[in-house]
This record gives structure tokens, sequence and C-alpha cells, in this order.
């Protein structure tokens, strides 16, 4: 199982080429010291969050998939809340 596993990461890119590296240099300097939120929606909707993500998505080419992401990634927590309460 491990060697098919291997065998299909071989086709997903591991390195990304990021075009805005002042931009990512930037927000690094300014979030060195930043409290997050422990909670998902505020920081979901943090405008620092906002920025990294729209780097990411825009160097991935899912700038139209952000809403879907947003939303799987709080059911997927929610989800595993949830689970972790039941144990």
């Amino acid at each position: 199982m491990l060697k098919a596993e291997a065998t299909d990461l071989r086709s997903i890119p591991i390195c990304y080429e990021f075009k805005e590296t002042d931009k990512i240099a930037n927000l690094f300097h300014q979030l060195t010291n930043y409290p997050i939120s422990t909670n998902l929606i505020e920081t979901l909707d943090d405008s620092y969050h906002k920025a990294i993500d729209e780097i990411v998505l825009s160097a991935l080419d899912l700038k139209d998939e952000k809403d879907y992401i947003n939303q799987q990634l709080i059911k997927m927590v929610s989800n595993r809340m949830k689970k972790s309460k039941n144990k």
C-alpha cells in the first residue's frame, strides 16, 4: 500500500513557486507575534488569513473554489470536534 501511495504522490508537485515573495515576507513579519483566534469562523474572516488564502489559492489556481474549501474546512473541523467530545 505504501508503494501505491508513493506512486500516486509522484504526480503531485511538492514545491510551488510563489510569485509574491515580498507580500509573503511582509505578512510573516506582521504575524510573528499575532494572536490567532481559536474560533474557526473568526480566523477565516481575519484579514491576514484572507491575504494568505489569496496568495495560496492563486498559486494553486483555486481562487474560484475558496468558498467550497472554507465550507469543507469548517465541516471537517466541526466533525472532528464532535468526534473528540464523544470519546
